[in-house]
């Protein structure tokens, strides 16, 4: 496997995305927002808990025979304390899940025009005056396959209302993998994000697009949450 962690080098990972996406929902009943678009690259290296997770990505690639690159546009000290226990459980799971069900095998994605190693992202902003911190992640892989998805919503006899499937992967149980094994295929990790970031008061949206990019949007009180008020 392959991976460039590109922060504090000058280098740009791919911008994200900016545009409305073709499939977004939240997974609390709250209204769906536009499809976040992150600042740009920190000029800065990141450090420990992100160095880490890049570590992680890149034995996971390795073992999926896939390649992928992390690309951090927020730097180690950037992150408030209070949340940092959070971030590095989310993150791994978020990783895990797009290398597994996102990011293609590299012949695959030089068929489709893309690099053969895929990029995963990273961003934090504070939203001052709504009080809220945004977290996003980020892949260029496939995107979900609501397809894939609806069929095993049918299979399990679960509502498969198209505006309701990009939720249902956060379900405790759900997994669309074809074969279990310790990266995927028991549907535990994406219920657990969605359960941690709740506990903290907070909620997550997932942005799709077919063939292009797979987005969560992690939001977060800022009060309580180690941010000083403005």
């Amino acid at each position: 496997a392959r991976l460039g962690k590109v922060a504090g080098r000058g280098r740009r990972g791919p911008a994200m995305a900016d545009r409305a996406p073709s499939a977004k929902a939240p997974v609390n009943g709250a209204p769906a927002e536009k499809a976040p678009a992150p600042p740009a690259a920190n000029p800065s290296g990141s450090g420990g808990r992100l160095d880490a997770l890049a570590r992680q990505i890149e034995d996971l690639a390795g073992r999926l025979a896939k390649e992928a690159r992390f690309v951090s546009r927020v730097r180690e000290e950037e992150i408030p304390p209070a949340i940092r226990p959070l971030v590095d459980r989310v993150l791994v799971q978020l990783a895990r899940n797009s290398l597994v069900h996102g990011i293609e095998d590299p012949e695959s994605r030089r068929r489709a025009g893309k690099p053969a190693a895929g990029t995963l992202q990273l961003a934090l902003r504070l939203h001052q005056e709504e009080r809220r911190l945004e977290l996003i992640f980020q892949d260029d892989g496939r995107g979900l396959d609501l397809e894939k998805i609806g069929r095993r919503a049918a299979a399990l006899g679960l509502p498969a209302n198209p505006a309701e499937l990009p939720g249902l992967i956060f379900r405790p149980g759900f997994s669309t993998a074809e074969d279990k094994t310790l990266d995927a295929g028991r549907g535990v990790g994406l219920d657990l994000v969605k359960a941690e970031v709740e506990a903290l008061g907070g909620r997550i949206l997932v942005h799709s697009r077919p063939g292009t990019f797979c987005a969560f949007q992690i939001l977060l009180p800022a009060a309580g949450n180690g941010v000083p008020a403005p």
